[in-house]
C-alpha cells in the first residue's frame, strides 16, 4: 500500500495515490484536481512527502485539462509538492517521479 499525503490548505481534491519508500528511495505517484486557479506563479498543493537529499526533486506532470502545457512539479525541502505555471481550477494533474531521500 502507499503511503498517503495530506492536501495543503484545500488547494487539491479528489487525491489519490500516494508513495513508497524503498530505502533510501522514493517513488511518487499521485492523482488530484487543483482547488484554485494559479496564473505564472506557484502553489504548496500536498504535503507528507520524505524531504529530498538535494534541495528540491523535481517530478513529471501531466495536467489533463490545460490550454497552456507550463506546469512544472517539484518535492520541495519541506515535503510539500509544490506545482507552479498556469493551470485552471478544477484541472486534472497526474504527478510521478523518483527521487532519493
Amino acid at each position: 500500500m502507499p503511503k498517503s499525503a495530506s492536501v495543503i490548505s484545500g488547494n487539491a481534491v479528489s487525491l489519490s495515490g500516494g508513495y513508497f519508500e524503498i530505502g533510501n528511495i522514493v517513488i511518487v505517484s499521485v492523482f488530484f484536481q487543483t482547488n484554485k486557479a494559479v496564473t505564472n506563479d506557484y502553489l504548496s498543493m500536498l504535503s507528507g512527502f520524505p524531504i529530498p537529499s538535494m534541495t528540491r526533486a523535481g517530478m513529471s506532470v501531466y495536467a489533463a485539462n490545460s490550454y497552456n502545457p507550463h506546469v512544472q512539479a517539484s518535492i520541495e525541502s519541506t515535503g510539500f509538492l509544490r506545482l507552479s505555471g498556469t493551470y485552471v481550477a478544477g484541472e486534472n494533474i497526474a504527478v510521478s517521479g523518483v527521487y532519493f531521500k
